[in-house]
């Protein structure tokens, strides 16, 4: 008998064993990962096929970016000078990931 759940990221499933003596019974407990997530050294991690290059895979193709990027999988640069959130009074200048303020 099977018995099998998925909690977060991973499946844990007890199989139940009935030995021919009917004085004990024992269970086993495997751990599966769940679907999007994928085993390494006994955990179950969040699987983004696309890869999150400045950023990280927080769940399944979900990247959380690094500050200054976005996009599916962090690659595209937030011009911060042309978006108006860099808070520049003077001139402002985007680099990729980060941007500069200076005085003229």
């Amino acid at each position: 008998l099977w018995l099998s759940t998925c909690y977060g990221s991973s499946y844990k499933s007890a199989y139940h064993l009935t030995p021919q003596t009917n004085y004990a019974t024992a269970y086993r407990t495997f751990t599966y990962c769940c679907p999007g997530y994928l085993s390494a050294n006994g955990n179950c991690y969040s699987y983004c096929p696309q890869g999150c290059q400045y950023g990280d895979c927080t769940a399944p193709n979900t990247c959380t970016c690094q500050s200054g990027w976005t996009g599916d999988s962090c690659n595209i640069d937030i011009n911060e000078c042309t978006e108006g959130i860099s808070g520049c009074s003077d001139v402002c200048e985007n680099s990729p990931g980060y941007f500069e303020c200076s005085c003229p």
